[in-house]
């Protein structure tokens, strides 16, 4: 190469650097810190104690633009694990904005959480989670990023590596919109709102029922325990009600039943053709719970319940 043309070839990508650096415009800019603290507290625990700052954009391209609405997750998370004996802490601190330029912050909150995470259905929801230890499990709850509402409490139950949504009844060509089933087992490590049971009774679970904006039911199921024992949920799944036409169609993909059956409902009233099985167990013999879904709600009187368990609406 000449030197008019290396001349030419250096102009040319130092006009092209200035131009890029001209056409650059930061529309929002923030920053935080992170960080690692290793100590022994006044009890002598050894405390490993971990402060992570993060960002996450979340697309919505539910509402009908030109381009979807961007919402930015400001969160600083943390957690304090102890070394020498079970135990770890988590607290969690979050701001969602928005706007053209992400400059309007919609809501914030703190909370005792060790994790959050983003969900993976196609509307903008996050969700937290609280962790114990022993055998206890996970309390997750899920909020709609758009209003910071909270929409239902949950624990998992299908064994995800990692939890994104609660059971979730998905209607196709529908704007009727998710409705989500939330149960919180005895052993879950947060909003156990039971109600004290009968004589005799203990509390094994609460299965809640939601859409995004609105809170329908809450059930408590009890049932008998054998002197010495706990009751305890030994399986949970939402599977098809074959008592309901065209429940065969229905797709269930972890933890998500895609409604085929009424694609493209707009009656709530329609909605139906699930049931969720619950398998519980308080010392003796494994006892079998089906709660469908009729009407767009858990359905009490269609209900499953064998000898010794009893559920209730709260």
């Amino acid at each position: 190469m000449n030197f008019q043309k290396k001349y030419l070839f250096a102009s040319v990508t130092l006009f092209s650097a200035i131009a890029g650096a001209v056409a650059t415009t930061i529309y929002f800019k923030t920053s935080g810190l992170s960080s690692f603290t290793y100590y022994k507290d006044s009890s002598g625990a050894l405390i490993a104690q971990k402060t992570i700052q993060n960002y996450d954009i979340i697309e919505d391209y539910k509402i009908q633009a030109q381009q979807p609405i961007l919402y930015l997750l400001e969160t600083q998370l943390t957690n304090s694990q102890y070394l020498n004996v079970d135990g770890v802490q988590g607290s969690l601190k979050w701001d969602v904005r928005s706007g053209n330029k992400l400059q309007n912050v919609l809501w914030s909150k703190t909370e005792q959480a060790n994790s959050y995470g983003i969900s993976d259905l196609d509307e903008p929801y996050m969700l937290t989670g609280l962790e114990g230890c022993c055998d206890s499990r996970t309390g997750y709850r899920l909020y709609d990023v758009t209003s910071g509402r909270l929409i239902i409490s949950f624990n998992d139950f299908t064994e995800s590596q990692v939890v994104r949504h609660p059971f979730t009844l998905d209607i196709p060509n529908s704007k009727l919109g998710y409705r989500f089933i939330g149960v919180i087992a005895g052993e879950s490590t947060r909003d156990l709102d039971f109600v004290k049971p009968d004589d005799g009774y203990s509390n094994i679970a609460l299965v809640k029922y939601a859409s995004k904006t609105k809170f329908y039911q809450r059930i408590q199921v009890d049932m008998t325990v054998k002197s010495g024992w706990g009751a305890s949920i030994l399986d949970l799944e939402l599977e098809a009600d074959p008592t309901v036409a065209n429940s065969d169609k229905i797709e269930f993909r972890n933890g998500i039943a895609s409604m085929w059956n009424i694609d493209g409902a707009t009656d709530p009233s329609q909605i139906q053709g699930v049931q969720l099985r619950m398998v519980v167990n308080g010392g003796d013999d494994d006892k079998t719970i089906i709660i469908p879904i009729r009407n767009d709600r858990l359905n009490l009187e269609k209900a499953q319940v064998p000898t010794g368990v009893k559920i209730h609406a709260l």
